[in-house]
């Protein structure tokens, strides 16, 4: 008997662990600095069987400036930068397999000399936040290539979601593991687990996984048939020179725009969530590392659900027509986010908050935030598909939130356990994340734009040609002209986006 699964399944696996490694070390180096610079807890929080070791191992701090830990952070986001849009051309100019591999190879080793300059030096420890930064800007957009590639369309929404899935559970999972391990094992024991896991996942990759199917050698009959019954065509986001790029028109876009605000906000709760919620915890509610990071991975656990059946949810709606592209996209953005928004101006805003109360804010509005996924981050494929690694990579220039964000946490957090500082953090945090929500509902957009797919062509007979304009899923949303040309030619974006194996709206969630 035959095994069922392929080679395509394999990739999937390979990248479901690839997104668990690469985005869940941010938040066990999270977790370990927490625990050096923060205070010392041997008591508090709501688990009271949950008792770390007292060992010299686990006990370990150094005497640096509280502020380190979120400059740290600062350091690695600013680092990002600098590859946000190199990293969205380089995956629409190259096969991005071996981007992907080379990238959480150089991370990995990056993350287990963490461990030795957290104990010696702390210039050196933003050197390498730096470096890690510029190293990991091209991993998610590298990696939508790849899976692009590998997913038929027959099976796309299953695979793209098993794939993206370990996005969303990497913080969870890290935050978990590495509040266990500081506790029971040692402070530096999750940056080993972590960097080793990565460096031998970037080998297997780069050893097993082939940059598509048409050349992997290795592929069952019954897969081989699977790929040519759909046929290859050239896809969108590759191949495509920079001199071919409309950037005037991309640069001067206001549903671009919109985009870039959202994700700009995006940014700045997601640095929230991920470098400061756990000096929130420890500071205010006196949580030792074990339960910091119980409570730290709730959030994430229900934003991993709500992002998965939100999308499914959103795209059912498009495709059945019950509402237009455009109106999907702003309903999503402004529930998601406004209920986040919501809750972070009530944590605030509200003083005298018990921990529980803290806690299920939290993971009230950080899990309905799920749902937003399917408005902004996955507008770029309803804006311009062709150039969607472009459109990406502009977008996460949002980064910059990231950025001012933990620059905010530096200057406001000057004393420990002062809630009030932390009230301050989180009115700014949702009086932005709303204003971001009302510029979206203003300039966003879910219609393809006029100068998406200007070179992107087939030529066709006129059997076809008639075939294509008949077609009744031609999105109404649409705004370029019918597709009939006196060259014979048919933008094949337009109407056949779904033939590109072209990710779903789970491919640009990251």
């Amino acid at each position: 008997m035959s095994c069922i699964c392929g080679r395509r399944h394999l990739v999937v696996f390979m990248t479901f662990i690839g997104m668990l490694i690469s985005i869940g070390s941010r938040e066990v180096f999270t977790m370990v600095v927490t625990h050096l610079l923060g205070i010392d807890v041997t008591e508090g929080g709501l688990i009271k069987n949950l008792v770390c070791l007292n060992t010299s191992a686990t006990n370990f701090h150094q005497d640096w400036p509280s502020k380190y830990i979120f400059l740290f952070q600062t350091y690695y986001f600013v680092g990002t930068i600098f590859t946000q849009i190199p990293g969205g051309i380089l995956a629409a100019r190259f096969l991005p397999r071996r981007v992907v591999g080379v990238a959480i190879f150089l991370t990995s080793l990056l993350t287990i000399a963490l461990r030795f300059a957290l104990q010696y030096q702390s210039w050196l420890v933003f050197l390498i936040r730096v470096v890690q930064g510029i190293v990991e800007g091209a991993i998610v957009p590298s990696f939508n290539g790849v899976i692009s590639l590998w997913a038929p369309k027959s099976e796309k929404s299953v695979l793209i979601t098993i794939s993206y899935s370990g996005a969303y559970l990497s913080a969870a999972v890290a935050a978990v593991t590495s509040g266990m391990m500081i506790c029971r094992i040692s402070w530096g024991s999750a940056l080993f687990l972590y960097g080793g896991i990565g460096v031998v996942w970037s080998l297997v990759w780069l050893c097993c996984i082939h940059d598509g199917p048409s050349c992997c050698p290795g592929m069952s009959d019954r897969e081989k048939e699977l790929f040519q019954s759909e046929g290859r065509l050239a896809r969108p986001g590759q191949n495509v020179h920079f001199s071919e790029i409309p950037w005037k028109k991309i640069l001067t876009s206001l549903p671009l725009s919109a985009i870039l605000v959202a994700s700009f906000c995006r940014n700045w709760i997601f640095a929230l969530l991920l470098t400061q919620i756990p000096s929130y915890f420890k500071d205010v509610y006196r949580m030792p590392a074990a339960e910091v990071g119980i409570w730290s991975a709730a959030p994430h656990v229900m934003m991993t659900v709500v992002v998965i059946c939100g999308g499914f949810t959103v795209d059912a709606l498009i495709k059945r027509n019950i509402v237009s592209t455009t109106v999907a996209r702003k309903t999503a953005e402004t529930i998601g986010f406004g209920v986040e928004s919501g809750c972070l101006l009530a944590l605030g805003l509200l003083t005298n908050l018990t921990d529980r109360s803290a806690i299920a804010i939290l993971c009230v509005g950080v899990g309905v935030s799920g749902i937003a996924i399917s408005g902004y981050q996955v507008n770029p494929l309803d804006l311009a598909p062709r150039y969607v690694s472009v459109l990406t990579g502009i977008a996460r220039l949002g980064t910059i939130g990231s950025v001012i964000s933990t620059v905010i946490a530096v200057k406001v957090t000057g004393e420990p356990n002062q809630s009030k500082d932390w009230r301050t953090i989180f009115l700014v945090a949702g009086a932005l994340h709303l204003a971001g929500v009302i510029y979206y509902l203003i300039f966003a957009s879910g219609r393809r734009q006029t100068w998406a797919g200007d070179d992107l062509t087939q030529s066709v007979g006129t059997d076809h040609m008639h075939d294509v304009a008949g077609e009744e899923d031609y999105d109404s949303d649409d705004e370029s002209s019918p597709l009939l040309t006196k060259s014979m030619r048919v933008e094949r974006i337009a109407v056949y986006s779904e033939e590109f194996d072209e990710p779903s709206w789970f491919m640009n969630t990251i």
